[in-house]
């Protein structure tokens, strides 16, 4: 496996991850912030990827080793915690973000009310 390999990996999850916040915003109408917001946990679980890739690349002979245990075993758990990890953080943003769009529409019909 070659060094770009899991970059290539990450950037086509990013893109699904993107594709997967448009239509998001489509289908819950949310505001610009709180898409922001997803995409941040998002990212940050892309550089958790990377970092914990490269942590392993440059310890570790990964030509030698990759054949035998990393791809089987190793890279989907890596793959599953930063995922994991990213929607623990972009999970409750996303919660957030969709009580406060709640709160601000109530407020709205308030004034429009009085």
């Amino acid at each position: 496996m070659s060094r770009t390999t899991p970059s290539l990996l990450a950037n086509l999850i990013t893109i699904f991850i993107g594709m997967l916040l448009i239509g998001l915003k489509t289908a819950t109408g949310l505001n610009i912030e709180s898409i922001i917001e997803l995409l941040k946990g998002a990212f940050l679980a892309l550089v958790i990827f990377h970092s914990i890739m490269f942590f392993i690349q440059y310890f570790f002979n990964l030509l030698t080793v990759l054949t035998i245990w990393f791809i089987p075993v190793v890279f989907p758990i890596l793959l599953g915690l930063s995922i994991i990890i990213g929607l623990i953080i972009a999970i409750p943003q996303f919660i957030r973000s969709i009580y406060y769009t709640i709160k601000d529409r109530r407020q709205v019909r308030y004034d429009i009310a009085s």
